[in-house]
Formats: structure tokens, sequence, C-alpha cells
């Protein structure tokens, strides 16, 4: 299952060819659902007994189910109730399901489960091919709201007019990532390490305990960071971008470090830093370099301290 910021690149890569690899099965899910519940679909993505012969039906029943989940994950439910009462809210949501309203949102002819969007302009292709790595080379080292990256390549590549299809055509070439802002807490994440049910925003890692109803989104509970509002509002349906990894030259990466962190229940970004703590404690030393240092910086309530946890001992 995957997430498109513009399925027309997705249809040219997957079924023109332009891949260069054979897709046996191809379903589009939505074309509207808010980018919150959407991520967090393909994340939890897991498959059913009988899944590849499945019709639209089954597929409709399925992501009605996984919304609900969401729902009650995210507190979406719970607010709701608390601004219609509890009978009034059961009846609202009933209706607005019948509307196409809640989570599987209303979406422009052809969308909802089946269908088959249009392709990406052939005429376009090469200066889009061109685009993307133009975008993935800005973006290099860097993640930021869709915002701030639409200021960035506004300012830096102006020619560059489509940039949502240039980052999902980065995106499958792998030199971008694409998911939303905030991260849903799921239950097996320790209790003690945040509370339950809140999400943890993935640009700083800190608790986003702030739920509002969101114009953007559509939703009555859409959770947002107050750790790190000062640098753009990262929200649960806030597209982040994210620049990929570097690849490790052969024969100079560190040993595995990551064996023992799943334990600790961290976020992306707090096991990327815990990861790069441990590599660096492992890296191989002699006397004359003398004691080195390390510095782990983070705003304030980003999860430090849990961070150190897996570099004790």
């Amino acid at each position: 299952m995957l997430l498109s910021l513009d399925i027309r690149v997705d249809v040219t890569w997957w079924l023109e060819g332009a891949s260069g690899k054979q897709v046996l099965n191809w379903l589009l899910l939505d074309e509207a659902l808010p980018l919150s519940q959407a991520s967090w679909l393909v994340e939890h993505f897991e498959r059913e007994r009988g899944m590849d012969q499945w019709n639209t039906g089954h597929w409709h029943a399925y992501i009605r189910r996984k919304v609900d989940e969401y729902e009650k994950l995210s507190g979406e439910q719970e607010v709701r109730r608390e601004k219609a009462g509890l009978a009034g809210g059961a009846m609202m949501a009933a209706a607005e399901r019948r509307a196409g309203t809640s989570g599987m949102a209303a979406a422009p002819s052809g969308a909802g489960v089946g269908g088959m969007p249009a392709v990406y302009p052939a005429e376009g292709w090469a200066q889009l091919e061109r685009g993307a790595a133009l975008l993935a080379e800005r973006l290099r080292g860097r993640q930021l709201l869709a915002a701030e990256a639409e200021a960035l390549l506004a300012d830096t590549v102006p020619q560059l007019a489509s940039w949502r299809a240039a980052a999902q055509l980065a995106r499958l070439y792998g030199r971008l990532s694409i998911t939303a802002a905030l991260e849903l807490a799921t239950r097996r994440r320790p209790a003690w390490l945040s509370a339950h049910g809140a999400p943890r925003c993935r640009r700083c890692g800190s608790v986003a305990r702030q739920r509002v109803p969101c114009a953007a989104c559509g939703l009555a509970a859409c959770a947002y960071c107050e750790a790190c509002l000062a640098l753009g509002r990262s929200r649960a349906c806030a597209l982040l971008l994210r620049s990929a990894a570097p690849v490790a030259v052969q024969g100079t990466a560190a040993p595995s470090t990551d064996g023992g962190l799943a334990r600790w229940g961290l976020s992306a970004a707090q096991s990327a830093a815990a990861s790069a703590a441990l590599a660096y404690l492992s890296r191989p030393t002699s006397a004359k370099d003398g004691p080195g240092r390390f510095l782990l910086w983070a705003v304030t309530g980003a999860g430090k301290t849990e961070m150190v946890f897996p570099c004790d001992g």
C-alpha cells in the first residue's frame, strides 16, 4: 500500500512501464482521505486472508473499518461525542457516513475504491524527471513541511511548476520520503513514555497533546505539536517531506546498533538519534584520541532522556 501526492505519477510509474517493473494488480483505494488517515493506513497495513481475491466491496469495508480504528485511537470519535452528545453523536456519525464525509471523505468523480486515474502527460515526463532530481537535491539533508518546501522551491527553483508531482517521483526513486507530520501512538508504546494515544511529532519528537477542529482536513480532532510551533505548525494532517539518508559506502558501515531499540518504544526521530549515539559509542578508538564528545540536541520536551536509555551501560 502506497501514499501518493499525485496519482498520475504512480499510474505512469507502475502501469506505463516507467519503473521497469511488472505490476500484477492495481487498486485505487481513495483519492481524498485526510493525510493523517491515509498515512496511518499505509503504515499499519496488514495483509488478511483472501485479500488477493477481494472485490471492491471487501476493500471498501476494510478501509471503513481501518478508518474507524484510526478515529478511535486519534480521539476523533470522542471529540464528536463530546460536541454532539452521546445519543446525537451516534446519529451524526451515521449521517456523515451516509453522506461520505466521515473518514471516507467525499472525492472527485472516479474516486473511492476502484477506478483508474489518468496518466501523467507523456510530453511532460522528461521535465518531471529533471524536476524530481532538482527537488531531491534542494531538499538533501532536510525535513520540511509542505509550506516550507514550497517556499524554498519558489525561491530557488521557480521553474518547478508541479512540485508535488516532482516530489512523488523523487519518492518513487527513493530519494524522498513523504508522510504525515505527526505519528499516532499505538497501544504498543509503553505508558511511561507517553500519554496513551498521544501522537508524536516526527519533526521534533515531542508528544502532541493539543487537538483542534481543522479546516484543512475537516477532522474534529486534528492534533498539532506545540513544542516546535515557532517553526511552523506541525499538524497530524500536514505533509512532511524528508530527504532520504545517503547510501553508506561499502565496507565503512558500523555494526548494527538497532537491535535493542524496539523495546524502548521510541519514535522514528528518537530511534534515529539513539542509533547515531550508539554508532558513535561503538566506533573504533585509540588511547591517543582522548575522550570524545557526542552532542544530542533537541527542543525541550522532545524526549532526550528516553533517547539516552539505550546508550546507558
